[in-house]
């Protein structure tokens, strides 16, 4: 007895001892996950390291083990697993429904598993299910990138389902059965969001509250588990007279809530942190506010290294780091000044978030930030938690809901606060953070202004023109899903060129893009042409160049007041220092593919075939007696098999190849003897390597994939 409390003293010693040094632990966990994305944040890592070892908080060998394992994780990139099992099991957590086919997260032990269902068997959110299929690799595409974010880190393609049973996960599929046979459907819409942590309100909407800057209020935070811990103290009092007995029931309830939202990582943060303070009150660790925080961040990182690159958790983080640094900032403020004071905090702290999100920042949330938190906290929470009680007031409910859909319709439709900027790069992010961080010191010791908006949107406008200073030219092949958009970004930002158009313009406004010169179609197929006439009326195109025999283009584009040229196979174009070489079409055709303009852009002394959609009906009529040279080929129709044929491979002499083609796409591209084909080249595709930049230089050019995703394929091995 003696020897275990012995035991317990030293372990309870050992955890006191770290108190307030638990931040130096997370933060550091952080960089090395963050270092697998940008040298630049490796550069911060290292720097940090020296900083631990200046001031005595850790020793030679750490570091160098610290080194070790960056290096290892650099080597392990190059290795990628990808189960080759016919068959798994598991249980139904999730579901989305589309036109012809499911998307379902199913729970297989620890790991969830994207299932791609046709809609013959749909089961319910808790069934035990078995799959017959393939795996698939996650690529590291946008999509790709948010599924691991989330836990999920594979894909199957289930050819058969069967459903074996029920687990305890059916309880939360009676739960959403129940109320939406008793909510009417905004009601329901917002209980689920509120409650579940299931976000389904129209993109419309999504749109609006992120635009206003609000979307924070939407997400199951530290203030709804607060509220919900109350409410099961409240209820558990009379059963459990004693706090410390009551208070360890909430928790295990709480955790149970956790499972309930499919482990949502604001929820899971919120309740780890609720824990902890608990634990730290009642073991007396001495942990700090900070402590707290940072332990939780360890353990979640811990879990899942990918959650680093959620942005859910990013927010959740960043928001309740900045509101405990700056406690001392608004400890002698009240009522609206402290309002106001937490609202400037949140949106400058999220503002690198945020342009990642809406690429834009919008002012007006500075000033109904409070307002809309206040209708939040005290009117639309507390009716939603009613509304699960009595659920026949759901109508009554859903007249408020209307009202603040309207208020908040109303707001985003004010556009003269709103601020287009391209996303941050790693660098930028790491300024920002640190300027706010001598701002917010400096205003603690010398007192409050709106100097430090100022300082702050000054810092931001700053980097958004840091793009007039690059000194190269980039190709950038759009990562947009099954479809092709290429943009050409002149340097010093001279101009733009827009090769095809479709699903781009979040993309075109994360990379800046505020003005585009010309417009090339190379066919008016709508994974080539959808955006085009948004694109034209938006960026105020000047010239746009269509296919000579593309009529439904050519009808489109000749009711616009912008110049318009029709390209044929010999024509040729200049523009920016630019020159485009039209080699085909040269024949009409019935099939749009084979009409597609095919040219050869030369950048300097970079020379890149832009292919379009042509099939091999097009490609016959390229193949001269003569090889056609070049350095960088855009793969026709997505590596689909109608192209590309041999006699028109053997025909080209090139290095490198791209493809635009999406992430676990209908049309199974690209295909595999495509892919064979290229094999005696580099080949980078967008779904597997996301967006795809090219920078030209004056006789050279080099190929990067978008935030060095090639680094993360370890995370596949490793997980």
């Amino acid at each position: 007895m003696l020897q275990e409390f012995r035991i317990k003293y030293m372990m309870l010693t050992k955890i006191k001892s770290l108190s307030n040094t638990w931040h130096f632990y997370a933060i550091l966990v952080a960089l090395i996950g963050l270092s697998l994305i940008s040298l630049w944040y490796t550069i911060v890592l290292i720097i940090y390291l020296i900083y631990l070892y200046r001031i005595k908080f850790i020793n030679k060998e750490i570091i160098i083990l610290s080194l070790y394992i960056i290096i290892s994780l650099l080597f392990l990139s190059l290795y990628n697993v990808v189960s080759d099992k016919k068959e798994i099991a598991g249980v139904v957590i999730s579901i989305t429904k589309h036109d012809d086919y499911c998307s379902i997260v199913v729970l297989k032990g620890l790991r969830k598993v994207r299932v791609i269902s046709g809609v013959n068997i749909i089961p319910q959110i808790g069934d035990r299910i078995k799959l017959e299929g393939s795996f698939k690799k996650l690529g590291f595409d946008s999509f790709s990138m948010y599924l691991k974010g989330n836990g999920i880190f594979s894909s199957f393609s289930a050819s058969k389902l069967e459903v074996e049973g029920k687990s305890i996960f059916s309880f939360k599929g009676k739960i959403i059965e129940f109320y939406q046979s008793h909510l009417d459907e905004k009601a329901f819409t917002y209980f689920k969001s509120l409650i579940l942590g299931i976000n389904d309100f129209d993109i419309e909407y999504k749109e609006a509250i992120n635009s206003i800057g609000i979307s924070y209020l939407f997400c199951i935070s530290g203030f709804h588990i607060s509220m919900i811990a109350l409410i099961f103290d409240k209820l558990l009092k009379k059963i459990f007279p004693l706090s410390y007995k009551r208070d360890y029931v909430v928790i295990i309830l709480l955790f149970s809530y956790v499972i309930l939202t499919n482990f949502s990582y604001g929820v899971l943060r919120a309740v780890l942190m609720y824990t902890l303070t608990k634990l730290n009150l009642y073991k007396r660790l001495g942990m700090s506010k900070l402590d707290i925080c940072s332990f939780s961040f360890i353990i979640i990182v811990i879990l899942n290294p990918m959650s680093l690159y959620s942005m859910s958790l990013r927010l959740s983080y960043i928001m309740v780091l900045m509101i405990i640094l700056s406690e001392d900032l608004l400890k002698n403020k009240e009522g609206l000044t402290k309002s106001y004071l937490m609202a400037l905090i949140a949106f400058l702290v999220t503002i690198p978030l945020v342009i990642t999100i809406n690429h834009e920042i919008n002012l007006i949330t500075l000033i109904i930030s409070p307002i809309f938190l206040a209708l939040f906290s005290f009117l639309i929470l507390p009716i939603t938690y009613i509304m699960i009680i009595l659920p026949v007031l759901s109508p009554f409910m859903s007249s408020v809901y209307t009202l603040f859909e309207d208020i908040v319709y109303f707001f985003n439709s004010i556009e003269l606060l709103k601020i287009s900027i391209r996303n941050l790069r790693a660098y930028e992010i790491i300024l920002y953070y640190f300027i706010y961080y001598l701002v917010l010191k400096y205003f603690e010791n010398h007192g409050v202004s709106y100097f430090k908006l100022m300082v702050m949107l000054l810092v931001i406008l700053l980097m958004d023109g840091f793009d007039y200073i690059i000194i190269y030219d980039q190709v950038i092949m759009l990562d947009v899903g099954q479809g092709d958009s290429i943009l050409l970004k002149k340097s010093h930002n001279e101009g733009n060129i827009l090769i095809d158009s479709y699903n781009n313009l979040d993309n075109l406004k994360s990379l800046g893009v505020k003005k585009i010169d010309t417009l090339i179609i190379t066919h008016s197929d709508n994974d080539h042409y959808e955006t085009a006439n948004d694109i034209i009326l938006r960026y105020d195109v000047k010239t746009v160049i269509t296919s000579y025999y593309d009529t439904k283009a050519n009808d489109d584009i000749s009711k616009l007041k912008v110049e318009h040229i029709k390209a044929l196979g010999g024509d040729s174009y200049s523009t920016l220092g630019i020159s485009f070489d039209f080699l085909g079409p040269i024949n009409m055709s019935s099939t749009i593919n084979n009409i597609s303009l095919v040219f050869m852009m030369n950048v300097n002394k970079t020379k890149i075939l832009f292919t379009g959609d042509m099939e091999k009906e097009e490609e016959k009529d390229l193949i001269t007696n003569g090889k056609l040279s070049f350095d960088i080929l855009k793969v026709p129709h997505h590596g689909s098999s109608t192209s590309l044929s041999d006699e028109f491979y053997q025909n080209l002499n090139f290095k490198e190849a791209i493809i635009s083609v999406g992430y676990d796409n209908k049309f199974g591209h690209p295909k595999e003897e495509t892919i064979n084909k290229l094999k005696p080249h580099k080949c980078y595709r967008t779904d597997l390597d996301g967006q795809i930049y090219i920078k030209i230089y004056k006789s050279s050019y080099k190929i990067k994939v978008n935030l060095d995703y090639n680094l993360l394929q370890m995370i596949n091995k490793v997980l």
